[in-house]
């Protein structure tokens, strides 16, 4: 081939010398990487060959761990899953004897209910509404009504002892003081 003669497909161009710099720096760092290669492999330890039985064998016992681990691992959820089913099936139990219990309060509370009414209609047979009250509050103080008041005073000035012995007994009665009040309110007879 003729240097002088360019090809027929070939531009003609001028090389400059910044390019030819360039190249020459790429082929000095070419050259100094394939030294320091050279050098690394020089070195280095010999390379130990290793049998294929070796290699099956390191797979095989690296499987076998790995089996051993998830062996272990589904015991563990085994043993897991057992002791959430005992702690289900304990409150499962204890849910339904606090279910029971609640059916047994409820029909014992739906027998008081029953005992109660009964009693304060066979009470309002003797006693005012005002003096039911009163025995159902316990010793809370109590506004009588002037139907309490005024049955009082009758029976207080029948009998001021029996008055007396009966509230000493614990009957739902005002208090003396309090039917004196009253009689000086309304100018009702003296009660002494």
């Amino acid at each position: 081939r003729n240097p002088t003669k360019l090809l027929p497909s070939a531009f003609p161009t001028l090389t400059t010398a910044a390019a030819e710099a360039t190249e020459r720096q790429k082929r000095m760092e070419s050259r100094s990487k394939k030294e320091i290669l050279k050098t690394i492999l020089k070195n280095t330890a010999p390379v130990e060959v290793i049998q294929e039985d070796e290699v099956r064998q390191a797979f095989q016992t690296v499987g076998e761990e790995v089996i051993d681990e998830k062996d272990e691992k589904i015991l563990h959820l085994e043993t897991e899953i057992q002791r959430l089913n005992s702690l289900v099936s304990t409150l499962n139990k204890c849910k339904n004897e606090q279910l029971e219990e609640i059916k047994r309060l409820k029909i014992s509370l739906k027998i008081a209910e029953f005992h109660r009414n009964n009693l304060e209609q066979k009470l309002s047979c003797i006693f005012t509404n005002g003096q039911i009250e009163k025995l159902r509050d316990g010793n809370k103080r109590r506004n009588w009504k002037e139907e309490d008041i005024a049955m009082s005073i009758t029976l207080y000035s029948t009998s001021p002892k029996a008055y007396k012995l009966l509230r000493s007994n614990n009957f739902p009665l005002p208090g003396v003081r309090t039917l004196q009040w009253w009689s000086k309110k309304y100018d009702i007879a003296p009660v002494t």
